[in-house]
């Protein structure tokens, strides 16, 4: 291994403990202490174990008792960030899910510098265009959910709403069309938008058969929540709201800046319309309810995430140790490259585990 090889690890260890340092967050000591043992399996002997010792969760565990996750990740850590994931859109020139449950959207759009500055690195949407994915399982997302993207804005909403995300059926109420089921949303509203003075971020679930656009009773049962959004205009931000049964708390830049108390539906009749990003309410014309901005690292998961985890997705930088596509932030084994999640948790990664959902059943004949 070379001195500058070396020296990258030790400065990804310094950030990493000074990340877990200011957060409290256990994703980083995992993190930490997976770059440890890296270093010390690559026999650099008494300088290993000390940073493995130096990482270890009794020193940086969580401040608030509430943040702590249960379960445990390969070799016996906590609960890794990376559980329940649903999709991961880097987004790096094309819309690929890397999370392996296939939920990818084969449109293009033009590509768009990140917020790192490296070109193609994010996607552009012109308010005319949107993705549209292909149908999984996984995106049943029911009533408890977390959904984190970065965003660059030049104006909020122009269309009235503008839907990040959205699992909505292609078709309109409103017109008389025979639909499928709506379960849920993230959108934007502009500062005119249904009386609202500022812009705002939206998100919410449905029951059953409802277009989420004209929310009336007749038409079914939708949750919807609200907050004010600051955003600042041709920069970069990260936007993530994580939804639980009877609330739903809203981050921006990993700060908390609002929470609303509400029972979401959960949605019971599902079918399989797929996912749209940018876009995804009824069909009523080309640019209806439409994004218009830059988009990067859209990440899906099927459980409310802890702040330390929002704070953790906030942080992640764009270091891939093993030049897999998935960042070592949310990449279970980040110096191998043939494998990326453990599902079950059991410290076999998914490509190697002959049964990844624990199930009793070979994924062969699952």
């Amino acid at each position: 291994m070379t001195e500058l090889a070396i020296t990258k690890l030790l400065e990804r260890m310094v950030i990493t403990i000074i990340q877990s340092l200011l957060t409290g967050c256990e994703p980083f000591v995992i993190r930490a202490r997976a770059i440890a043992k890296r270093l010390h399996r690559l026999t650099l002997g008494a300088l290993g174990i000390a940073l493995l010792s130096t990482a270890s969760p009794t020193t940086f565990a969580s401040t608030n008792a509430t943040e702590s996750t249960s379960g445990s990740g390969p070799g016996g850590d906590a609960q890794h960030i990376s559980k329940s994931l649903v999709a991961y859109f880097p987004m790096n020139g094309d819309a690929q899910d890397l999370s392996g449950n296939g939920n990818h959207a084969l449109q293009a759009l033009s590509p768009a510098t990140d917020r790192f500055g490296q070109s193609a690195g994010s996607l552009s949407f012109n308010g005319n265009s949107n993705l549209e994915t292909l149908y999984s399982p996984t995106q049943h997302l029911g009533n408890e959910f977390s959904i984190g993207v970065w965003l660059r804005l030049e104006q909020c909403a122009p269309q009235g709403m503008a839907v990040i995300l959205a699992k909505a059926s292609r078709l309109d109420s409103r017109r008389g069309e025979t639909r499928g089921d709506d379960e849920f949303l993230l959108a934007l509203n502009h500062p005119n938008y249904q009386g609202s003075e500022e812009c705002s971020v939206t998100v919410g679930t449905a029951e059953g058969p409802q277009d989420f656009v004209y929310s009336q009773p007749e038409w079914g049962n939708a949750t919807f929540a609200s907050n004010p959004l600051q955003i600042d205009y041709g920069s970069w931000m990260h936007l993530m709201v994580v939804v639980h049964p009877t609330r739903a708390a809203f981050y921006r830049d990993g700060t908390l800046i609002g929470e609303v108390t509400l029972d979401f539906s959960i949605p019971q009749a599902l079918d399989e319309v797929p996912l749209k990003i940018g876009s995804g309410l009824g069909d009523s014309g080309p640019s209806r309810h439409q994004f218009f901005g830059d988009m990067d690292d859209l990440v899906i998961f099927n459980r409310a995430l802890s702040e330390g985890e929002v704070a953790a997705i906030y942080l992640g930088t764009r270091d891939d140790s093993d030049a897999d596509g998935v960042p070592d932030w949310l990449d279970v084994f980040p110096g191998d490259s043939a494998e990326q999640f453990d599902i079950d948790g059991d410290g076999t990664g998914n490509n190697g585990d002959a049964d990844d959902d624990a199930d009793g059943v070979e994924d062969s004949l699952d």
